[in-house]
């Protein structure tokens, strides 16, 4: 007998029409990605907790493929502490930045249930990081003399400096605790505080110091690697990014997207007619083959001369210059959202005495419906899925939530669908997802509209 992994549709299911949005959380809680701050954070740092660890020593930490940013939680701490009793068999990731005030030497002290190991750099960044002490057995919260490595040499730090530092903790069974202080000039001995500590934000750019050139190779290798992630794509990892062309656009990119890594000039084509080249939609993060990358009506070009954002479906909503329209309905009117001098002319209806009843481009929220959701990233048995085994999703929908009698296919590569000429009425939509090899996953979650 033959059996099938099925897959999960992932996080959210969604139905946008009009001024309204609905989410349905879907079947799954996939794990929390661990959220870097968009930029340091004095005074905090985030703990990631790895669960569900049942093999013994620091290394099965950095070992788990989910090391170091797919954590099971995440918890900001404001001190290098964490107390006693938040569970068992887990590992845990502290990082961060220490900020001494004042120039000279300092010794760090570390201690903790199973193990902790306390890393610094001579930096910001992770590169330079080095192991200064260790707890290689248990010890209890307060005992930092029972073995001679819990204790670090004197390092010396200057005031004002940001150093970047990690600590590797495993917990095993029963208490579990881990503990880092520091002593110098004008520090006591004492547990490393909030006035002293910021959160780690990302690698630093070490680029920017070389000049324009640098800083856009380091930002090719920020896009790069944020693609690989949101794509499930197995990445080669090297510095720059693979770019054969010299057209500055991610060679997987390129190929996922049906351009030619080998060919620059297609860094000026414009396949979706949205008055974006390629490499303006590799920048913006949008889809080169999608005039309406986040399907909010409004083009992806047309939001980015805007300041409206390419991504996000809200902002089609947005009365940018307060003249009582939506930046949809000046699209739609062919009006400039951004000055308020210019705005939709009222239509009337004919026989009517003057009584407005939209713009002249039209009702722009009579049908216009866009269902879209989340590409699953695992299947049930908890194997990874990544979008290139993604076959199609099959929508379907009906005015009856037992009888959706109606269903059309969408491209695995996409993850939304738009609708503009369902009937007025109240609407019920699901989805699944098919893979490459016809395997297909439970229905979503039937979520419903009413279509004015």
């Amino acid at each position: 007998m033959s059996t099938s992994k099925f897959i999960t549709i992932g996080a959210a299911f969604l139905v946008l029409g009009g001024c309204q949005s609905f989410k349905i959380q879907d079947l799954e809680d996939l794990p929390a990605s661990a959220a870097l701050p968009a930029a340091s954070q004095p005074g905090v740092v985030q703990a990631n907790y790895f669960h569900e660890m049942y093999t013994s020593g620091l290394a099965s930490i950095t070992q788990d493929p989910r090391y170091p940013d797919n954590p099971s939680n995440v918890v900001e701490l404001n001190e290098l502490r964490q107390a006693s009793d938040y569970g068992d068999k887990y590992g845990t990731l502290v990082r961060g930045y220490i900020v001494p005030k004042t120039t000279g030497e300092y010794r760090f002290y570390v201690a903790g249930n199973d193990l902790t190991d306390f890393y610094l750099s001579t930096s910001v960044s992770p590169d330079d990081s080095r192991r200064v002490a260790s707890s290689p057995g248990r010890t209890g919260p307060s005992n930092f003399s029972k073995y001679s490595s819990q204790s670090s040499e004197l390092i010396r730090l200057e005031a004002n400096k940001r150093y970047y530092f990690y600590i590797l903790h495993k917990e095993w069974t029963q208490s579990d605790d881990f503990v880092v202080e520091w002593e110098g000039p004008g520090v006591p001995r004492s547990v490393v505080g909030s006035e002293y500590i910021a959160s780690y934000a990302g690698p630093e750019n070490p680029a920017m110091a070389m000049g324009s050139d640098a800083e856009a190779v380091y930002r090719l290798g920020y896009r790069s690697g944020y693609f690989d992630g949101k794509q499930g794509v197995i990445a080669t990892a090297t510095f720059p990014p693979l770019d054969a062309d010299g057209d500055q656009m991610y060679d997987n990119w390129e190929v996922f997207y049906g351009l030619n890594p080998k060919d620059p000039s297609d860094a000026k084509s414009d396949a979706d007619d949205d008055l974006l080249t390629a490499l303006d939609e590799f920048a913006l993060g949008t889809n080169p083959n999608r005039a309406d990358s986040d399907g909010d009506g409004l083009p992806d070009g047309y939001e980015f001369a805007y300041a409206l954002q390419p991504l996000d479906k809200s902002d089609a909503l947005l009365d940018q210059d307060g003249d009582g329209f939506s930046a949809l309905e000046e699209f739609i009117a062919d009006t400039d959202p951004s000055d308020a001098a210019q705005m939709p002319v009222a239509a009337s209806v004919p026989g009517d005495t003057g009584s407005s009843t939209g713009t002249t481009g039209g009702d722009v929220a009579a049908d216009f419906v866009t269902v879209y959701w989340e590409a699953p990233s695992v299947r049930t048995d908890g194997t990874g899925l990544s979008t290139g085994e993604i076959d199609h999703y099959t929508v379907r929908y009906g005015t009856e939530p037992g009888s959706l009698d109606q269903q059309i296919e969408v491209p695995g590569t996409e993850t939304e669908y738009a609708f503009n000429d369902l009937t007025s009425g109240l609407w019920y939509f699901t989805v699944q997802v098919v893979d490459t090899a016809g395997l297909a996953s439970a229905p979503a979650t039937v979520v419903e509209h009413q279509v004015p």
